[in-house]
């Protein structure tokens, strides 16, 4: 049996912005938060789970129907910005979340104010566009077949 998708984790600089983006944009509910300086995660676990030395971060968990998402800030050590990474970079990674209706998400996404790549396209699978969250992560919204 092949592993079932539970969440996706991103990297992010600003962890209210990107929270904000998921819940109120795309309507995904904040489950937990949680910070390395509270007493309630081991940090040693922690620095060993994500092999980084002396880890310091906060984190989000958002739940999203079929594979959460989960926004991580490293507060310490810093990392390098991979930020603005075209589609075609090896690395390049989206999110794709199916919707009801793909001309109102279409619409919703646009008032929201972030950064969509066109309208809908439907290239002979099902209507789907692309639009960018606050961090420029690009985040496929496909209509349900």
């Amino acid at each position: 049996m092949a592993p079932t998708a539970h969440h996706i984790g991103i990297t992010v600089d600003d962890l209210e912005a990107m929270t904000a983006f998921y819940r109120d944009t795309l309507g995904f509910d904040v489950e937990a938060e949680v910070s390395s300086a509270d007493d309630e995660i081991d940090a040693e676990a922690l620095t060993t789970l994500v092999g980084i030395s002396d880890t310091d971060l906060s984190a989000g968990f958002l739940e999203a129907p079929g594979c959460a998402v989960e926004l991580l800030k490293y507060h310490e050590p810093l990392g390098e910005s991979a930020v603005g990474v075209a589609n075609n970079d090896i690395g390049a990674h989206q999110f794709a979340f199916e919707v009801d209706n793909i001309d109102t998400w279409h619409n919703r996404v646009v008032d929201a104010g972030a950064v969509v790549t066109s309208e809908p396209v439907d290239f002979g699978i099902t209507p789907r566009f692309y639009c960018n969250d606050p961090e420029e992560n690009v985040v496929e919204l496909l209509e349900a077949e």
